[in-house]
């Protein structure tokens, strides 16, 4: 059986591009304009149909948007567990235990 040698650096950037979800759309997404327009009291940009389906994101969809320097970072905002999530698997056998947290080392009143 034969394999193909692939390249660290050929597999990352593959990667990303599949994990982005732009391996399909990367050169005409890169490429995209948009004008920033007001929008209420805010500004804001639109993006197209296409690229909305390209990341999976849908009206209303939650992001998180990051600010570096002179770029923006759109991405999906983790989603929140609700509380039935994160008690899944617990079996009720907590015992609490007093924790010591050591001598005072300022002005704490004990």
């Amino acid at each position: 059986m034969r394999t193909a040698s692939i390249t660290q650096d050929a597999l990352t950037t593959s990667s990303l591009r599949d994990i982005l979800g732009i391996s399909r759309m990367r050169r005409f997404v890169s490429r995209m304009k948009t004008t920033l327009k007001k929008w209420g009291n805010s500004q804001g940009i639109r993006l197209p149909k296409y690229v909305l389906e390209t990341m999976g994101w849908s009206e209303d969809e939650s992001l998180e948007v990051l600010a570096d320097g002179d770029k923006l970072i759109i991405k999906k905002a983790n989603k929140l567990k609700t509380i039935d999530e994160l008690f899944e698997g617990y079996d009720g056998d907590y015992k609490p235990t007093e924790i010591d947290w050591g001598s005072p080392q300022g002005r704490e009143v004990w």
